[in-house]
């Protein structure tokens, strides 16, 4: 079993107190493997996918819990929150009557299970989000500190440089990395995405118009690392503009996709700019553009845009397992001079100009550099030969 960044974070959580420690991420990245790995211990496990167990845990009370629960200490594993109503009550009542119980729970929709949590938690709970295999996890080196550009194993380097084409093309969601042979990852995805993909989309939200934000992602896919225009999508759509932004959001909080924003130096311009879109997994970007062609196969924003999602995953994936407190921009000037990704910390000081290209690297453009010299602490082009260093 391979061992998760996030395993270390949930146990040090509990470690340090915590005693409701809850995963979010899209499905198959391997949340019920993280409850499981606690079956080893004293437990009891509930997925929520069965309506039985809803019904369970659907109005809770002492008397109820304490059935449940009993008096010895255990691990409560609850898989799928978000199909249950009331659950922040039912958290608040185990955290405050039931010391000797720790929960670790799951969930594919983040925002909902935050609607469902409400403020009835809040301060009595962990939230962590959850991605598929980073390039760490897959060669094992879970056990590493972690400095933006600074890993520095060589003995590692060529392996992940091997990794990279095949991450680019199947993804590495934990079943489809499991595969051997190219056909089957492909069947997986396929399977995935025409059957689990948008399942919570449309059961717990009710969309009236499934084909289309089927189609809205499949645009997504086309264009990813290009800006995103919410009318020119609406017009080949046949939708409004809202409709079109609010189905983008949920995309988002159902961890399908990533949002980028522009970096402004006034914060309050970033909210009227064209923003970017990059897919969590790069196999289910493949699968939706129905395009699995090596990217040494492809040219212009097909390879390029798909070896810059690949490098946002890497920079995003770290940024929040190792909690760097920092966050992810692009940046492109009134004359059209761009900047792929632009990383800052929580208070914006010190900024990280990074270029994603596969080949060739090039320079800074000068007009980033104009812009803010007295604030960029270094500037980084990442290719196909030093990605290695980035994971």
């Amino acid at each position: 079993m391979i061992t998760r960044l996030i395993t270390h974070k949930i146990k040090q959580y509990f470690q340090d107190g915590f005693r409701v420690v809850i995963l979010i991420g899209q499905r198959r990245v391997g949340k019920t493997v993280e409850l499981k790995r606690y079956f080893d211990e004293p437990h009891l496990y509930f997925d929520f996918e069965d309506t039985d167990n809803q019904e369970l845990f659907r109005q809770p009370s002492l008397a109820n819990l304490q059935n449940i629960l009993g008096t010895e200490p255990k691990i409560l594993l609850l898989d799928e929150i978000q199909y249950v109503d009331q659950i922040g009550s039912t958290l608040k009542l185990v955290h405050d009557h039931f010391p000797h119980i720790r929960v670790l729970a799951s969930g594919s929709a983040s925002f909902l299970m935050l609607q469902k949590l409400g403020d009835s938690a809040l301060g009595r709970k962990v939230i962590l989000e959850m991605y598929p295999l980073s390039v760490r996890e897959i060669v094992g080196e879970t056990d590493k500190p972690y400095a933006f550009g600074a890993y520095d194993n060589l003995l590692q380097q060529a392996k992940v440089t091997h990794l990279v084409e095949p991450l680019l093309t199947y993804g590495s969601l934990p079943e489809v990395l499991a595969q051997e042979t190219p056909q089957y990852k492909m069947d997986i995805l396929a399977d995935y995405v025409n059957s689990l993909l948008f399942k919570d989309v449309f059961e717990i939200e009710g969309i009236k118009n499934p084909q289309k934000i089927k189609k809205l992602a499949q645009l997504l896919a086309l264009q990813v690392g290009s800006l995103v225009n919410p009318n020119e999508l609406a017009q080949q759509l046949e939708m409004s503009r809202n409709t079109v932004i609010s189905y983008i959001d949920l995309l988002q909080k159902f961890n399908l996709i990533s949002i980028v924003s522009a970096f402004s130096q006034n914060p309050r311009k970033e909210l009227n700019k064209p923003f970017k879109v990059y897919f969590t997994d790069l196999g289910i970007l493949n699968t939706l553009a129905k395009d699995f062609r090596p990217i040494t196969a492809r040219s212009g924003q097909s390879s390029g845009g798909l070896f810059e999602n690949f490098v946002h995953n890497l920079l995003q994936t770290n940024m929040t397992y190792y909690s760097t407190n920092q966050m992810l921009y692009y940046w492109q000037s009134k004359n059209s001079f761009e900047v792929d990704f632009v990383v800052t910390n929580t208070q914006g000081e010190k900024l990280i100009p990074v270029e994603v290209k596969y080949s060739t690297p090039v320079p800074l453009t000068r007009a980033f550099q104009t812009a803010y010299a007295d604030r960029i602490e270094s500037y980084h082009c990442i290719t196909k030969e030093n990605v290695w260093k980035y994971i």
